[in-house]
């Protein structure tokens, strides 16, 4: 069995983990893998393996000392090691010898020093080190029964200044908040500008001395109230604010800003309002000319005729005509097929529609726009005009309290007057865009209401390109039969000879399909094998049971037209 020293030294050929500088100069090097430490606690679950390592005083040291592995995990699992064993009566005194071994061995000034360098100077936040650090310090204080003894230990922490770092992380004990954080690190990095200088520009919203990416990325630093409160509570105590971290200065500046979200609210308003003026109107002018170029197409209202009376032809035996359909049905067309699966309705529309009527062959050519139009919610177009609406309404009380004592009031001032024009233009484009498209709906008996402008035009490019592609196929379709009769006038008798060999296979095969259906039988209990049950189930989940000399009926009355055809042709011959 292997040693807990072996464990540790797994393989001497790794590269050295950590070195520890003696204290009489001499150098130890230490390659604590987490396999092996983890092969250690694996070997303590079971109560031989523990009592070894319990017993061996130098694989306890062993173990402390590879805290100075340079793998946080390392760390993380040597601690959570040293915790459990502390928990065993006689552990914590063992384990605490150990840290007398460690300070002697590297020379440290106290007891746990080390550590708590580790915990308190680290260069990489690692969640795992920071939780089973404190747990370890927890249980080495608290798992001993002399409170005299807990005190002095208490004490060795306090003087290493491990309560000063939790005071000063106390205020940032939330994730969230370390999160945050981190995050306006990196959003004061980008933002590159005094703190004076940035509330200065809030306050005039100036937008040239602070740009609108610099106004999102403080948007989504802006306190909450909840932090707005923690830090007026920390300046109400007089505590220190030189303990504070500079991200925490920075956005306890931003909290002494009066109505900050409004304004830098307004201040986005400000910077992308032209940008949407122009994102919005091109969407506005596709819904006014695609519904109109809709309306008027005389040559739309033609097919649409011929379609008509295509359905009440074929209706006519079971209700009276009609005058009119949904255009949803237009998806439908090429649902409608013949018999032989060969061509749809719409493929017979469109031959006639080109052999009587060609000039409406061209009918998408008056639909403009309904490509652009199909790409536009109308719905989403009137939510955006009413949110710049909104934001317009917040610039104008903004700038009304301005007004009276503001140096820099002109600058919202002037915002205002030149946007508003632009504003109540696009909500007169945005009416008539409505109208248009109502009065377009209407027209083609439908409920402006419950139909949304991306429904109704993307319903007429599926159309027209169906429509399209029918004629197509029915181009095609008109070619190969063109040929097939060119190839009968050059040599009947092979066209004959090549039917009746294709006939043949499909009998050949039916026969072959009847009888596998046939060998289907039951399986007997002596033939029963390692895995019968899960592949009868598979064979029953891939295909549905059948008796074994059930054949069925569609197949039963292939075979027979199969057989009357071939007798018949073999009378021709």
């Amino acid at each position: 069995m292997a040693t807990p020293i072996m464990m540790l030294r797994r393989d001497p050929t790794h590269d050295v983990g950590g070195t520890i500088e003696k204290k009489n100069g001499g150098r130890l090097d230490l390659d604590p893998s987490p396999q092996g430490l983890g092969d250690i606690i694996t070997n303590q679950s079971y109560r031989y393996g523990f009592n070894m390592v319990i017993q061996h005083r130098e694989a306890i040291n062993s173990i402390a000392l590879s805290l100075v592995h340079h793998s946080l995990r390392t760390k993380a699992l040597v601690l959570e090691l040293l915790a459990a064993i502390c928990l065993v009566k006689g552990g914590h005194q063992i384990i605490l010898s150990a840290f007398d071994n460690f300070k002697e061995v590297v020379g440290e000034p106290r007891r746990f020093h080390t550590l708590m360098e580790y915990f308190m100077n680290y260069d990489t936040f690692h969640i795992e080190f920071m939780v089973a650090c404190m747990q370890f310090v927890n249980i080495i204080v608290h798992s001993v029964e002399d409170m005299n003894f807990r005190v002095h230990l208490q004490y060795e922490f306090t003087a290493l200044k491990l309560d000063d770092y939790l005071e000063r992380l106390r205020l940032c004990e939330s994730e969230d908040l370390q999160i945050l954080l981190f995050f306006t690190a990196i959003s004061r990095r980008k933002l590159d500008t005094p703190v004076e200088k940035v509330i200065a520009a809030i306050n005039n919203l100036d937008l040239k001395q602070l740009p609108l990416e610099s106004v999102e990325i403080l948007q989504r630093m802006v306190p909450t109230e909840a932090e707005q409160k923690a830090y007026k509570e920390y300046v109400a105590e007089k505590k220190n604010i030189n303990q504070l971290t500079e991200e925490d200065k920075f956005l306890m500046q931003l909290a002494k800003v009066e109505r900050i979200s409004a304004k830098l609210s307004i201040m986005n308003y400000m910077g992308n309002f032209f940008d949407n003026i122009h994102l919005i109107t091109p969407q506005i002018h596709a819904i006014i000319s695609g519904s109109s170029s809709v309306k008027s197409s005389q040559k739309l209202r033609n097919v649409l005729e011929i379609i008509l009376a295509f359905g009440n032809y074929l209706n006519s035996s079971k209700r009276g005509p009609a005058y009119g359909f949904k255009l949803q049905s237009l998806d439908t067309l090429m649902d409608t097929k013949s018999t032989d699966k060969r061509i749809s309705l719409l493929h017979y529309i469109v031959a006639t529609i080109r052999q009587n009527f060609p000039e409406l062959m061209n009918f998408d050519t008056e639909l403009l726009y309904i490509d652009k139009a199909a790409q536009v919610s109308l719905e989403n177009v009137v939510a955006d005009v009413c949110e710049l609406e909104r934001g317009m309404e917040a610039c104008r009380r903004e700038s009304e309290q301005r007004a009276a004592h503001q140096a820099h009031a002109h600058l919202l001032r002037d915002f205002v007057a030149n946007a508003h024009d632009k504003l109540r233009r696009l909500r007169a484009e945005t009416k008539h865009a409505q109208d248009s498209f109502s009065s377009c709906v209407e027209y083609f008996g439908e409920a402006p209401r419950g139909c949304d402008a991306n429904a109704f035009f993307s319903l007429l490019v599926r159309f027209t390109r169906a429509f399209k592609q029918a004629d197509a196929e029915n181009e095609q379709r008109r070619r190969l039969e063109q040929a097939a009769q060119q190839a009968d006038a050059v040599d009947p008798n092979k066209t004959k000879l090549m039917q009746k060999k294709q006939q043949e296979a499909v009998i050949n095969e039916l026969k072959t399909k009847s009888q596998a259906v046939g060998e289907k039988k039951l399986l007997h209990q002596d033939e029963v094998y390692n895995g019968a049950l899960e592949d009868i189930l598979h064979g029953l989940r891939s295909e549905p049971y059948r008796r074994a000399d059930a054949v069925r009926r569609s197949h039963r009355r292939r075979i027979n037209s199969h057989r009357l055809s071939k007798g018949l042709e073999e009378l021709d011959v």
